[in-house]
């Protein structure tokens, strides 16, 4: 066994799996196909399905003048700010194609996949750098949001950079290490806030470090970023509770169970990861006798960050959404990474054979996951109702029951309604512009508004359930006491002709 210096990183240079000898240009040559093959399979399907509102509604965002974008921006959200500032200019120079808002996730992505390969080799050597990024590149979560026009992948790959520049500012602590450490968690915090939670994983690894003025230096980072971060901050508190989503609630068990599924991607998946972990910490406990007392403290250390890193988040955003629920899985993206890492260095310690078997079953497990999500199709059907809208309606006024994102959607999809691809309506004045024949029922509406919007029989009322339960409710029990002279279901989507309503006039 290989020991380990004071300050420099942990590497498992001598279990079975990394007995044979991975040369620079080997790994780079392998890390630069797993990068492309996960392009490949994230930009495969990038365009099948819609867009979804969320990344619609980014869209109404980024598409109007610098000033009015940053004006809008910060009176309205604070997630994903340097995602939308980078999404700006490629709107600004004519895309608003599915395929061209989804491009900087995708090429986060990637990114993504490389920087877990380096991370994983600083951790485990090349053969582990080489694992982790293949479980990345086909892990159903991360590609997912490869193909959302979202913050999501954004960061994804901003805490996996923090991480990086975290082990190379411990392996050579200069100046110019410790800020760029700075630097990547502040970025980390500006491609969504909640991702800033991975920075609990860095902890474990400072206070392993012997040297004296490592946890100052790593103080002084983190004060760095928090200057930096200060503007993100004021935002966020500035908009605190702005737009409330009743479809967020305070997480159960369930939820445990929901975000392992959406990581991993199936049950299969599921059984072959715990398969793998549990195999891989028997053989670390049995090999741990041959460590060196530094090694077991530093392997220690490295266990407990990843450890923290995957679990980290999902229990902080648990605990605190008992109290206000804020919980989403997409909030844990990052974890993915922890996982690929963690189950990558767990194969290092099984015997070649068996090590090398654990890679080809996880990938096929992630893999399996990837194809099956990548089958299915869960985003609103706004195409499908622009069309049938189209062919149907005429000239008669449509009823639209949603928020904002809802009538983004539409008019993305109707551009014979009036309103470009790139003036779609964000603020309550753009609302307020929206075309005559189309009026907008939202969670500030009640039955009386509804009734008043459908006095003009016939009207054609389409909802996305973008409304509070028991509004819901309310609104549909209104429209079935009216005559309806005809009616479509798509995906996600109901659309009904509505000809005669009690009381409607």
């Amino acid at each position: 066994m290989t020991g380990a210096t004071a300050g420099r990183p942990f590497r498992l240079t001598e279990t079975t799996l990394l007995r044979t000898v991975i040369s620079a240009r080997a790994f780079t040559l392998g890390l630069t196909a797993v990068v492309g093959s996960g392009l490949v399979l994230g930009g495969a399907t990038i365009a099948r399905e819609p867009l979804g509102n969320d990344e619609i509604a980014s869209l109404a965002l980024v598409s109007r003048p610098v000033g009015a974008f940053a004006s809008d921006f910060v009176s309205s959200q604070s997630a994903g700010m340097l995602f939308h500032a980078v999404l700006w200019p490629i709107v600004a120079l004519g895309g608003v194609s599915s395929f061209w808002l989804r491009l900087p996730s995708l090429l986060a992505f990637a990114g993504a996949i490389a920087v877990c390969g380096l991370v994983g080799a600083r951790l485990g050597g090349r053969a582990v750098g080489l694992c982790a990024a293949l479980f990345l590149s086909v892990c159903p979560f991360a590609i997912l949001h490869a193909q959302d026009a979202r913050m999501y992948s954004f960061a994804l790959l901003f805490s996996l950079l923090a991480f990086w520049a975290l082990l190379r500012s411990l392996e050579t602590p200069t100046g110019a290490r410790w800020a760029t450490y700075a630097a990547t968690v502040a970025a980390t915090g500006y491609s969504h806030e909640f991702a800033l939670l991975t920075v609990v994983a860095h902890v474990p690894l400072v206070l392993a470090d012997t040297r004296a003025t490592t946890r100052k230096q790593f103080a002084l980072a983190l004060v760095g970023s928090a200057a930096i971060l200060v503007p993100l901050g004021a935002v966020s508190l500035h908009n605190r509770g702005l737009d409330p989503l009743y479809y967020v609630t305070a997480p159960g068990v369930a939820a445990i169970e929901d975000t392992v599924l959406v990581i991993v991607g199936s049950r299969p998946a599921v059984a072959a990861c715990a398969l793998v972990i549990a195999s891989g910490i028997v053989a670390a406990l049995r090999m741990r006798r041959a460590f060196t007392a530094s090694e077991r403290r530093r392997g220690s250390a490295i266990a407990v960050s990843l450890a923290l890193w995957l679990v980290g988040p999902f229990a902080l955003l648990f605990a605190a959404s008992q109290i206000d629920p804020i919980f989403s899985p997409r909030y844990v993206i990052s974890s993915a990474a922890a996982a690929c890492l963690g189950i990558a260095l767990l194969l290092a310690f099984l015997p070649r054979r068996l090590g090398v078997a654990g890679v080809f079953v996880i990938a096929l497990a992630f893999g399996y996951g990837t194809i099956q999500q990548s089958r299915s199709l869960d985003r609103a059907d706004w195409p499908g109702a622009a069309t049938w809208l189209r062919s149907t309606a005429g000239a008669g006024p449509i009823v639209l029951v949603g928020g904002q994102r809802n009538a983004a959607a539409l008019l993305y999809y109707s551009p014979g309604l009036g309103v470009p691809r790139t003036e779609l309506p964000w603020t309550e004045a753009e609302l307020a512009r929206l075309p005559p024949k189309l009026t907008l029922i939202d969670r500030d509406n009640s039955v009386s508004d509804l009734r008043a919007a459908v006095s003009r029989t016939p009207a054609w009322v389409v909802e996305q359930g973008r409304v509070a339960p028991g509004l819901q409710r309310a609104f549909d029990a209104f429209l079935d006491s009216c005559q309806t002279a005809a009616e479509a279901e798509l995906r996600l989507i109901s659309i009904r002709r509505v000809v005669r309503c009690p009381h409607a006039g």
